[in-house]
């Protein structure tokens, strides 16, 4: 009997002191690589038209307003993807990406995490995309800093 092909996903994360960078399903063909500069605090998706290899979208944000540094103290960031699956609320062709990107800092024990819109039918019309990574979750993880 041959084996039952098994579809393996996986997300990938990778930091240094100045800069870190995951990566995360966009829709069911294509990932995103999520970029994080902790000099600017800005976050930066990449995304690829799996059709052409060239690029189909570009999102960013800034973290700095969401998750201030302290006082005197460089931010120490880390970030990871989440799968998720929203239906509710899209409007036209854009759907919400299957991936959330979760940025702390692990000085402060805050956490914020971004996603983005994505229009399926614009890349199979090959048009590029670019947008604001919007912020979807916002929480003090730090147990004293939500008293």
């Amino acid at each position: 009997h041959p084996a039952e092909a098994i579809r393996l996903n996986a997300t990938a994360s990778h930091g240094a002191s100045s800069f870190a960078m995951a990566t995360g399903p966009i829709d069911d063909t294509v990932e995103g690589l999520f970029c994080l500069d902790f000099v600017t605090g800005d976050l930066t998706c990449y995304v690829l038209n799996p059709r052409t290899g060239r690029g189909a979208g570009l999102y960013k944000t800034n973290v700095t307003a969401d998750l201030a540094p302290e006082k005197g103290k460089a931010p120490a960031y880390t970030l990871v993807t989440g799968g998720i699956s929203i239906t509710a609320g899209t409007t036209g062709n854009a759907r919400p990406a299957l991936s959330v990107i979760y940025v702390a800092d692990a000085n402060t024990g805050v956490v914020a995490g971004y996603s983005l819109d994505w229009n399926k039918q614009a890349v199979a019309a090959g048009t590029a995309q670019t947008g604001i990574l919007k912020r979807v979750f916002y929480e003090k993880a730090r147990a004293e800093l939500r008293e």
